[in-house]
């Protein structure tokens, strides 16, 4: 832990420059794939017992605590989960098979050894259950930077200073200096040992998919001038700061298949069933009622039925355009209405020529999925597409364009086949 003094007059600056409002970055993906590629290769994942640092007493409790919310967040995003005591289980068969791995001489761990034992439980783990990834979860300790009595990491925030020093510090301060605790406050900065919770998902290859985490608390707490630890008994205690770290780390999981710049609702429902064997071939229909009378409408529907057709050929599928919702294909297994409620139909190319003048682009559209044949409804989607108007281009001169409308039928129609797709 250390402290150092701070900038006053730069921290001052900083705010009245910057106001008081602060809008926070989009946080970066964590993923090594692609959303949708994730969202189409997983549908059941394993969870491992949680791991935790060495100098932590007593982990299973905290195992118990996380390991369920763990369970629950990936289950409301709709995929199936095999527990952690499946996966212990598997662990044990596969290492008593090795005959353990750890030397007998030495006492090390043999690393070819560990390594097949982790091989052969993913195998058992996709044989067994159909897994097709592996959810590590671990507690991390954390060197969490601290300012002005708040500590902040991986997206969360905590007060170090103990009520009592809190207190006390605040009314010698204001009671010996009220203009300066008004205007400074105590000013001081350091780092601080923290906990976090830290998942890593790999395939049944032990290929990573997705690593994120999400701070827990701190473990300990300034009074007057010294850092107090924090007691066992308090550490893990509070439910939401836990639920929290859960839903931190695995935010990008649980919207995999959804974009930033859009809103799908519900976008984590539970995802279709399309039977036993994936969809092969699907009809595609585009439709809308007023809107079919935009001077657009034409275009912007040829644009749609070129798109999914190769968004469905990337994933090794057959689309079948269609005018009406109406099939009768025996080899048709899957119908995917979109139904557009409003869009403002602008090219890259328009947005080239005209610029911030032209507008931006939108798309409200509504998906319903079908069983065919039957044509047994399955599930609905709501997708709204916005982009800036205007390009934003960084310091050194280099510019990103917003997504206009072609982008976002592309994402729409990758989002669709994804809904679709298995292994």
């Amino acid at each position: 832990m250390q402290r150092q003094p701070a900038a006053v007059v730069a921290l001052l600056f900083a705010l009245f420059a910057g106001g008081c409002a602060i809008v926070p970055q989009e946080p970066p993906s964590r993923f090594t794939l692609a959303h949708d590629e994730f969202y189409a290769k997983v549908r059941t994942i394993a969870i491992a017992p949680l791991t935790a640092p060495a100098d932590l007493t007593d982990p299973e409790p905290v195992a118990g605590k996380f390991e369920p919310l763990i369970a629950a967040i990936l289950r409301d995003a709709g995929y199936d989960v095999v527990p952690s005591q499946e996966y212990a289980a598997l662990f044990e068969q596969a290492k008593d098979k090795q005959g353990g791995y750890f030397d007998a001489y030495s006492g090390k761990r043999d690393d070819e050894k560990y390594a097949a034992t982790l091989k052969a439980t993913r195998a058992g783990l996709a044989a067994k259950f159909n897994a097709d990834a592996v959810l590590y979860p671990s507690i991390r300790l954390i060197d969490a930077p601290w300012h002005d009595q708040w500590a902040t990491w991986d997206d969360v925030t905590e007060t170090i200073q103990s009520m009592t020093g809190l207190v006390g510090k605040g009314v010698i301060k204001f009671a010996t200096e009220p203009a300066s605790y008004l205007l400074e406050g105590p000013h001081e900065e350091g780092t601080v040992k923290a906990y976090s919770l830290a998942v890593s998902i790999e395939d049944i290859s032990g290929n990573r998919m997705y690593a994120d985490q999400g701070g827990i608390q701190v473990l300990n707490k300034i009074s007057g001038n010294i850092f107090i630890p924090v007691s066992r008994e308090d550490l893990f205690n509070d439910d939401v700061r836990n639920a929290n770290a859960v839903r931190i780390a695995l935010e990008s999981v649980s919207r995999a298949g959804c974009e930033t710049d859009f809103q799908i609702s519900p976008c984590n429902a539970p995802r279709i069933n399309v039977g036993a064997e994936p969809a092969k071939r699907f009809a595609f229909v585009v439709q809308g009622g007023k809107v079919s009378d935009s001077p657009d409408w034409e275009r912007f529907r040829t644009e749609w039925n070129s798109t999914i057709a190769v968004s469905a050929a990337a994933h090794g599928l057959e689309v079948s355009i269609r005018d009406t919702p109406s099939i009768d294909d025996p080899g048709t297994s899957m119908l995917a209405v979109v139904t557009i409620n409003d869009f403002k139909f602008i090219s890259q190319e328009r947005y080239y020529w005209v610029g911030v003048m032209s507008g931006s682009p939108y798309i409200d559209a509504d998906v319903a999925f079908y069983k065919l044949p039957g044509k047994t409804l399955l599930i609905r989607r709501q997708y709204k597409a916005t982009a800036l108007s205007h390009a934003t281009c960084s310091p050194d001169g280099i510019c990103m364009f917003p997504p206009m409308t072609e982008k976002q039928i592309k994402i729409i129609c990758d989002a669709i086949v994804a809904e679709l797709v298995r292994p």
